[in-house]
């Protein structure tokens, strides 16, 4: 890989915080390994993007990391035989899944103080070999997926720490299901099911199953790990047997492509998860005892906001109308390299096009009192683009 000295953020350039310098590469690449850590399982990462959660599955332990400078930095103890953490929203608390004792618990860490602090235990039982934990956006819901066939996935009211209901599907049963993810939107979560090799989709609002990803390719084998990207396009499942971590589609629910590891530090991956801002994500690798880094270059975000201003010049006799749109721009994801500028939402009828310094357009010669309506695009240098944003403004002069 070549380094070369920063003069822009590039779209397949990664910024590297330990130097001045770029690294250039692919996306879906891996790009670092962390070891010391023992029968690595689930991972989860601090909404603040700052520290990293590791199950230890051998010592039944939770590695914490520092994302910047990957060093361990400390370790938790209390847990029985734990598979799967996952963190609120707001970053205060962790949930670990716990499949051992009896009944199977949920332990629940204080994260100001990384110290288990309580447990969820189910009196109805649902609790069977709990694999996988997942919390909504709103940080109101855990969905726990139970390893033991036919058992389903527990909903925790996060409020009451108490569980409250339970989502089965009859049509394609959940199968040795293992970690689950969620949506940013919180209304879809999708959940790896190790031994039939398939992701179940799951509406959270009506708390049932609407769909499975089948991979055809057949690159999904004996899937454990699942993360979602920040913008909620992309899934990525760390693939058990295959040493391999395929990426889905979220619109389609299809398989798309693989990430590329040349070399080989992907190795009976189990858990994944992604930084918050959709750039990199960590692999643990339950065979060598390490936490891979891939690069996978989170996708072109919509403009921050728009603002609408009616204004007029006069020139003698005749009077120029002129709508000024500004637009603010995107604080996650690619850097943009322009914008487009559309009077419709087709996104057909382009006014113009501006580079990405610009963020001001004067659409000159309105009518009075007609009403228009603009849409804003961000665009990459590959010529993504992202979804609009919009407003509307009359000019009555």
């Amino acid at each position: 890989m070549m380094k070369i000295s920063i003069k822009m953020y590039l779209f397949s350039c990664l910024l590297l915080i330990s130097h001045y310098d770029v690294l250039c590469v692919d996306p879906n690449t891996v790009i670092g390994v962390i070891s010391a850590f023992n029968g690595p399982y689930a991972i989860a990462i601090t909404p603040d993007g700052t520290t990293g959660y590791v199950i230890n599955l051998d010592d039944q332990t939770v590695s914490v990391f520092d994302i910047a400078t990957n060093a361990l930095i400390q370790t938790i103890a209390g847990f029985n035989q734990p598979a799967a953490i996952a963190i609120t929203p707001d970053g205060t608390t962790a949930y670990v899944a716990n499949q051992g004792g009896s009944p199977n618990t949920v332990s629940i860490i204080d994260l100001a103080i990384n110290t288990v602090t309580g447990v969820v235990t189910d009196t109805d039982t649902t609790f069977r070999q709990p694999a996988g934990i997942a919390i909504t956006p709103d940080g109101t819901t855990a969905y726990v997926t139970n390893f033991s066939s036919g058992y389903g996935v527990s909903i925790i009211d996060i409020s009451s720490n108490i569980v409250t209901g339970t989502v089965t599907d009859t049509d394609f049963p959940f199968n040795q299901s293992y970690y689950i993810a969620i949506t940013p939107d919180g209304l879809t979560a999708y959940v790896a099911n190790n031994n039939t090799n398939t992701v179940s989709v799951i509406d959270t609002v009506a708390n049932e199953v609407t769909g499975t990803v089948i991979d055809t390719d057949e690159t999904i084998r004996s899937p454990f790990g699942i993360a979602i990207t920040p913008d909620g396009l992309t899934a990525y499942v760390a693939n058990n047997t295959s040493n391999t971590v395929s990426v889905i589609d979220t619109v389609a629910n299809e398989v798309t492509g693989t990430v590329i590891d040349t070399d080989e530090t992907i190795n009976s991956p189990f858990g994944i998860a992604i930084l918050p801002d959709g750039g990199t994500a960590y692999v643990t690798n339950r065979s060598g005892n390490t936490v891979s880094i891939v690069f996978i270059m989170s996708a072109i975000e919509s403009p921050g906001s728009i603002n609408l201003a009616a204004l007029s010049n006069i020139f003698l006799t005749q009077t120029d109308l002129i709508n000024r749109v500004s637009w603010t721009a995107p604080t996650t994801g690619v850097a943009p390299v322009a914008y487009r500028l559309y009077r419709n939402s087709g996104l057909t009828e382009l006014i113009a096009q501006v580079s990405a310094n610009i963020f001001v357009y004067d659409d000159h010669n309105r009518i009075i009192g007609r009403s228009y309506s603009y849409y804003i695009v961000s665009v990459d240098e590959d010529n993504n683009v992202s979804s609009p944003i919009s407003g509307t403004i009359i000019n009555n002069g």
